[in-house]
């Protein structure tokens, strides 16, 4: 349904960019809101495509599940740190999640471009389904970029930047980069999890100690997501702009 979507020239696309696209790329971004009950235009039956649900109900769908599962994950990460099994889930709030459907045309000069440059997410959790036929994602492992290849059936898990903050540097964003193909169009499914923006972030009470003092500051998300989209995106950790200081101990 997504390939039939984008390919279709009849259609008008509602939506917006989360990022600079580079002339290799085309994005299509929709937010599903905290009411969880109006996708916009998104709804609407579209002419032109073969399918028997229409967006709304795909999208839909496949939003809550994702959903579901990143709660599932925060109950796993919170337990591992040694907190109690919704702490991440309670500190984070009424959350919002985003949904960006990515499609990166075939490039002929592949070495010149980036489908996205190389970034950390500012979210929380990011929930990635990949394009079975054609690999793009790499991360960034020992100083070295890593492809991530297809696996079938799978579902591909970056760590965000609140993730770090919120585990006191345990749990490590995910510096991750797209990249283009010659030969293949590409397309892939990502889905944030986004902490409410008023919230405080920073590092649990239980796991700053003597000996593991806190890493970052408190912030709000708001504050957060404004630095980060003030700078170019492959620049120094956002992150690193939070860090505490002798003297800071808010």
């Amino acid at each position: 349904m997504v390939d039939d979507f984008i390919s279709n020239p009849d259609i008008h696309k509602y939506g917006c960019a989360l990022v600079r696209i580079l002339r290799s790329g085309r994005k299509l971004s929709f937010v599903y809101p905290k009411t969880r009950s109006n996708l916009g235009p998104v709804g609407q039956k579209i002419k032109g495509i073969n399918h028997a649900l229409s967006p709304k109900e795909i999208i839909s769908t496949y939003c809550k599940e994702v959903r579901e599962l990143g709660f599932r994950l925060y109950g796993a990460i919170s337990e591992s740190l040694g907190l109690e099994q919704d702490y991440i889930k309670k500190v984070l709030g009424e959350q919002e999640q985003h949904m960006a459907v990515n499609f990166y045309p075939k490039c002929p000069e592949p070495e010149l471009t980036f489908g996205l440059p190389a970034h950390t997410d500012p979210n929380a959790l990011t929930i990635l389904l990949m394009d079975q036929q054609v690999a793009g994602l790499q991360v960034l492992k020992e100083g070295r970029w890593i492809a991530v290849n297809p696996q079938p059936n799978a579902l591909v898990i970056n760590i965000g930047d609140q993730l770090q903050a919120l585990s006191n540097g345990r749990y490590k964003s995910v510096w991750h980069r797209a990249v283009v193909n010659s030969d293949k169009a590409r397309m892939s499914v990502a889905s944030f999890l986004c902490p409410c923006n008023d919230v405080l972030i920073g590092p649990a009470q239980k796991l700053i100690t003597d000996g593991s003092p806190a890493v970052y500051r408190n912030y709000t998300y708001d504050e957060y997501y404004k630095k980060f989209w003030s700078r170019n995106l492959d620049q120094e950790h956002c992150l690193e702009l939070f860090r505490t200081t002798p003297t800071d101990t808010s």
